[in-house]
């Protein structure tokens, strides 16, 4: 519980030294992958997005983005991140259930 109070004693600028630190670490690790994005998506979707209407098309489209971001921190560690070929797998099952219809999602 004292950590819980300690860190909610911080201040602005402390969080944002500590963001800037993960920041900086993860750029490392997985390269600036969100700069990126807009290159794979062009390349993916050139004529442009389809049109997402329905609540099953924008999580279909949600899970989707996820796997881009999560392909291309892959893509920039040389295959090397474990973290990111486990999310993979969860995010595509995730995908496969909405695309069978197994949930609720329409």
């Amino acid at each position: 519980m004292e950590k819980a109070v300690a860190k909610m004693n911080k201040t602005v600028p402390e969080f944002l030294k500590e963001k800037a630190k993960l920041f900086e670490e993860k750029g490392k690790e997985y390269g600036h992958s969100y700069l990126q994005y807009g290159d794979v998506m062009v390349a993916l979707f050139p004529k442009g997005l389809p049109k997402i209407e329905t609540k099953k098309e924008w999580n279909k489209f949600g899970i989707f983005n996820m796997l881009v971001h999560k392909l291309i921190r892959l893509a920039n560690t040389n295959f090397e991140s474990v973290d990111s070929i486990k999310d993979i797998q969860v995010y595509a099952a995730m995908l496969e259930e909405i695309a069978d219809g197994k949930n609720n999602s329409n």
